[in-house]
């Protein structure tokens, strides 16, 4: 005998042979929507080869690139 139980979140598929269950599969409901496309590293976009990346406030994360003077030196 086969059972089939279906719900807004789990599907479950089991299969029995007399009072022997053969297999049981259970899927999960249907995937939510994507979120917000991001950076991995945290940084901000952009920044010049010799930019350094600087505080911009006291808030946290609050960063951007600036280009040195000379395009490297920043010490």
């Amino acid at each position: 005998m086969t059972s089939v139980n279906v719900t807004a979140v789990t599907n479950t598929v089991t299969v029995t042979e007399g009072d022997t269950t053969v297999v049981t599969v259970t899927t999960a409901g249907p995937q939510g929507p994507a979120g917000a496309a991001g950076d991995a590293t945290g940084l901000p976009a952009g920044g010049d080869p010799g930019s350094i990346l600087v505080k911009t406030t006291n808030a946290n994360y609050a960063a951007d690139w600036v280009a040195t003077l000379d395009g490297g030196t920043f010490f």
